[in-house]
């Protein structure tokens, strides 16, 4: 068989471009081994992750698949008002007199709460996406 010398130098760049451990991606789920007649690494296809570009001072404590989901704190809740609601209420008291010696003492009901709102569930991040096909050189 005779050696092709264009497609042994296209393979040969394409090895100098993805290194071990460096990602492919594609929107063709074509193994790159596969890539000017094979012989082109050892590869890994990645998936049901996002990918999150960091260094060493950013982190982020989520390396699960799927949606992301994180309770809101009070400081990340929109700023909001509730209602609050107040019984007054007329209680006899025969033991107090006014000066006209009426019985008649406007109170408070004790204990009133303002209404709650919220279901304590987490936030979900669902962006907006497109698949792709990612492989890592692992060889």
């Amino acid at each position: 068989m005779a050696l092709n010398i264009a497609t042994e130098f296209k393979k040969l760049i394409f090895l100098i471009n993805h290194p071990v451990n460096s990602l492919y991606f594609s929107d063709s789920n074509t193994n790159p081994n596969t890539f000017y007649g094979g012989n082109c690494g050892t590869w890994t296809q990645i998936n049901g992750y996002y990918i999150y570009a960091g260094n060493t001072s950013s982190n982020t404590s989520y390396t699960g698949t799927g949606t992301q989901s994180h309770t809101l704190t009070t400081q990340q809740i929109p700023k909001h008002k509730h209602g609050i609601r107040v019984d007054w209420n007329d209680y006899a008291t025969p033991n107090v007199r006014g000066a006209g010696g009426s019985g008649l003492l406007l109170g408070v009901d004790q204990g009133a709460n303002t209404s709650e709102a919220g279901g304590g569930q987490g936030h979900l991040h669902n962006i907006a996406t497109h698949q792709c096909y990612v492989w890592k050189r692992t060889a």
